[in-house]
């Protein structure tokens, strides 16, 4: 056998590799023209805003500062947005905030901004110690809004200041008082314990400081007129508020009605001998 014919196989398997990769190519960017030209064609890569487990967005060097004396009392055209979490929200806030959350891995709903006439100053106030006030400023400057500015002092400053602030007590209910039929339960655990067993129709709202509450569940809950009684396992861990208190918080900044939370979650569900169902998982 000459030395030609001993290398053929090694050039025709070249030329099949060849080939296979032409083709590849060639499919590639038929399904990239297609995708492209369709109005709802699938993204290439994830949109998100930022890194997870990153500051969002990062922070700009200088913000606009603005001090509480500056800032006329009863002013028609200062609108203040509050960068916290719902539950210290809803136990204090400036009258009339806006609830603009800045979580770790998402933006909040910027569109209550398409409702404000031109010339609107924005003071944002939040958590120095999570710097949620200072990465609402920036996240809002990215969008170029104008007229953004960082509360001095915060929220301690305005009330130093003695200007007004508004609180809301989350409504507390006992099992004994709650009649299934008339209520539209929300469990506040996660989503594995909702599983295994849960009050019977509740949907999950799991208490999540990291995202807001999935869309079709919450416009499910504002469009209830039933009372919304929120629940969770019933026990706290290390002192901290209970989840069900959290998810309620977020709920009433949102705009639900008549929530309340069940004292005792499943536990004292459990022990009024009230039963448990398996949860149904998927869409709610």
């Amino acid at each position: 056998m000459s030395v030609n014919e001993r290398r053929f196989p090694f050039r025709e398997l070249a030329l099949s590799w060849v080939w296979a990769l032409l083709i590849f190519l060639f499919s590639a960017s038929v399904a990239l023209a297609f995708n492209s030209l369709r109005s709802n064609g699938l993204p290439l890569f994830r949109r998100a805003p930022f890194d997870l487990y990153t500051d969002c967005p990062e922070l700009s060097g200088e913000l606009p500062v603005i001090s509480v004396a500056k800032l006329p009392v009863g002013a028609s055209k200062v609108v203040y947005m509050d960068a916290r979490m719902a539950l210290p929200h809803i136990m204090e806030r400036i009258p009339g905030a806006l609830f603009m959350p800045m979580y770790p891995i998402d933006l909040p709903d910027f569109s209550p901004l398409k409702t404000l006439p031109k010339g609107t100053w924005i003071v944002v106030y939040g958590s120095d110690k999570l710097s949620s006030n200072k990465r609402l400023v920036t996240a809002l400057m990215g969008q170029t809004v104008r007229g953004v500015y960082l509360l001095e002092g915060g929220l301690g400053a305005w009330k130093a200041a003695g200007r007004p602030t508004v609180k809301t007590r989350i409504p507390m209910a006992k099992v004994a008082d709650i009649h299934p039929g008339e209520v539209l339960f929300v469990d506040a655990r996660d989503e594995d314990a909702a599983l295994r067993e849960q009050i019977s129709g509740a949907l999950n709202v799991p208490f999540d400081t990291t995202l807001p509450p999935e869309a079709k569940t919450l416009e499910k809950l504002k469009l209830s007129a039933l009372q919304i009684i929120v629940y969770d396992g019933g026990e706290s861990k290390n002192g901290s508020p209970s989840l069900a208190l959290g998810v309620a918080a977020d709920l009433m900044a949102r705009g639900c009605a008549k929530v309340a939370v069940m004292e005792g979650g499943v536990i004292a569900w459990k022990a009024a001998g009230k039963t448990l169902v398996p949860g149904k998982g998927g869409d709610q």
